[in-house]
C-alpha cells in the first residue's frame, strides 16, 4: 500500500500533557475539527484542554493516542466507547496539523491503531463513522 507517508515516521503514543498546547491549537481550527465532537466548538483554552486529557487519561473506555510524525505531534486518535461486554469501539480520528494533510497519514494512523489497539482491547467490532466529505475514503478502503 502506497500511502504517500512512506518516508515519514509515524508513532503512536499515549495522550498526554506533553501536547496540551498542540491540541489547543488544533481544535481551535474548525476546518480541522469539521465532523469532531462537538464538545470542541465553543473556542477552549488550555485549561479546558488540559482538563479533557486528564478525563482521558483516567476514562478506562478509551485509548488516545497522540499521531507524532518525524517527532512532531500532528493529532490524534484511538478507540472510545470501548465495551468489554460487547467488545466493541469506535475509531477516531483529528489530524489538526494542516501542513500534514493529505499525506495518506490519517490512514497510517489507523492501521497502526488496527495493528496495536484492537489486539489490546480484545475488540472484535471496531465501529468507524464516515463524513460525507470522506464518502470516497471510505469507497476506496479494503477491510484488513
Amino acid at each position: 500500500m502506497n500511502t504517500g507517508a512512506i518516508n515519514m515516521n509515524l508513532v503512536l503514543k499515549d495522550i498526554s500533557h506533553e501536547y496540551a498546547a498542540e491540541f489547543t491549537r488544533w481544535i481551535a481550527d474548525k476546518q480541522a475539527i469539521k465532523y469532531t465532537l462537538s464538545k470542541f466548538l465553543p473556542l477552549r483554552d488550555i485549561q479546558w484542554v488540559k482538563s479533557y486529557i486528564t478525563s482521558l487519561i483516567e476514562d478506562s473506555t478509551t485509548w488516545d493516542q497522540t499521531i507524532i510524525v518525524d517527532n512532531v505531534a500532528i493529532g490524534y486518535c484511538g478507540l472510545s466507547n470501548l465495551s468489554k461486554r460487547n467488545r466493541s469501539g469506535e475509531y477516531f480520528i483529528i489530524i489538526g496539523n494542516r501542513d500534514y494533510w493529505n499525506k495518506g497519514l490519517g490512514t497510517l494512523a489507523g492501521h497502526k491503531v488496527l495493528e496495536h489497539g484492537l489486539p489490546e482491547s480484545s475488540l472484535r467490532e471496531n465501529t468507524i463513522n464516515w463524513s460525507k466529505q470522506h464518502e470516497w475514503k471510505r469507497k476506496n478502503t479494503k477491510s484488513t
